[in-house]
């Protein structure tokens, strides 16, 4: 089919074979183009524009030719099938419109490396879900993060389709380009040194001593008769055996939560960065309620994200009531927070060995834990130098 005839509509013609060479010498001389078909025993098929349409017949009849329309077709044909029903034809604009546009508009930024601060300094750029790609300049997005951003080494900005992949790789300084301070090595508690490992620095104490909370480990100031006084940041590990006590208080009567039914709040739409409100609880929801937000993305079957996503905000309400704890839920639970209390105090550390004692009362139980543990007591203390000291860190 020709682009023209489905543009500007068609016209199926059915010509008895005899007057089958008086029509095409009506043709040549009106100048109507056609188009051949599959012809049947006794008449011809022709294709016609349907602009020529009421010239051709009239022509015909007037030279007594036999010619029927067998049929139209094309958009004009389409149009006006569906004349009574605009709302299908403003749909069809509509979605035809939204293709184009969302093609043309900028779907998600994906952010390789940095953090939450560069995306708000990619946005301040231009570069956004919903950003308009015919105005975006990657080179000019790439320099202005670059200018505005202190802590970005280096950035690539690609559009893939309606994607933006950006490669972030943040500013690496040493520890003396960032502060013009030294830094020791101190004790962060009590402990008996188990062995040192140096990395920088200068060891001031040796395994088998007792150091106490605030006492130097590693110093970063070095007195060399050749050099001077050099200083350094210290760095390493010193490994201490630590002796200290966790307890834990869990009353018999607690508080807690019943919760009832959830509500919808309201619902919003996102829309290429716009957003859109869907629907909102007006109504008096009443008593104690935690309130939820959950943000769901549409994602297409390939894993494609789409600009479009939904956030509801839920009332979740509950009631506090008092429970009184059996001895054997005390206990329960009373061991449960000494272990997560004990692993939080000794994180990083290897434990020993570990004794609990335990008290059981009528307002609830108290449970006492001695842990010995092998761990890092190193902790940074940073200092100030003067002028005459030579930075080596």
């Amino acid at each position: 089919m020709r682009a023209e005839h489905w543009l500007l509509g068609y016209i199926d013609c059915r010509i008895r074979r005899g007057h089958a060479s008086c029509f095409f010498n009506l043709c040549r001389e009106r100048g109507i183009p056609y188009v051949p078909l599959a012809g049947e025993e006794c008449a011809i098929c022709i294709r016609c524009r349907r602009v020529d349409e009421k010239g051709l017949l009239a022509a015909c009849a007037a030279r007594g030719i036999d010619a029927r329309v067998a049929g139209r077709g094309g958009l004009p044909a389409i149009v006006y099938r569906y004349r009574r029903r605009w709302g299908l034809l403003l749909g069809v604009v509509l979605a035809t419109l939204l293709l184009t546009v969302s093609s043309l508009t900028l779907w998600d930024v994906r952010v390789d490396g940095g953090d939450g601060e560069i995306e708000e300094v990619l946005s301040s750029c231009g570069l956004r879900v919903g950003a308009w790609i015919p105005s975006l300049d990657t080179d000019t997005v790439e320099r202005r993060v670059l200018t505005e951003s202190d802590s970005v080494a280096w950035v690539s900005v690609n559009l893939r389709g309606c994607v933006a992949y950006v490669q972030i790789r943040p500013l690496l300084r040493p520890e003396s380009a960032r502060t013009r301070q030294t830094t020791n090595l101190v004790a962060a508690c009590d402990g008996v040194i188990d062995s040192v490992r140096l990395i920088a620095g200068e060891a001031i104490v040796s395994p088998g001593e007792l150091v106490r909370a605030g006492q130097l480990l590693v110093a970063g100031v070095r007195d060399s008769t050749a050099q001077g006084y050099t200083t350094v940041a210290a760095q390493g590990e010193v490994l201490a055996r630590v002796e200290d006590t966790v307890s834990v208080f869990l009353p018999r009567q607690m508080s807690q939560n019943v919760y009832g039914e959830t509500k919808i709040l309201e619902k919003t739409l996102f829309f290429f960065g716009k957003s859109i409100k869907i629907t909102k609880n007006t109504g008096i929801i009443g008593g104690n309620c935690d309130t939820i937000k959950r943000i769901e993305h549409l994602v297409l079957p390939s894993g494609v994200r789409l600009p479009i996503s939904v956030e509801t905000t839920l009332a979740q309400c509950y009631e506090t009531v008092e429970h009184t704890l059996t001895d054997d839920e005390l206990s329960a639970r009373a061991y449960d927070a000494l272990g997560l209390a004990l692993s939080e105090a000794t994180q990083g550390a290897t434990l020993l060995s570990k004794s609990v004692q335990c008290e059981l009362t009528d307002m609830g139980m108290l449970l006492s834990c001695r842990y010995r543990c092998l761990k890092n007591i190193a902790r940074p203390l940073t200092f100030e130098t003067d002028g005459g000291a030579t930075d080596r860190s």
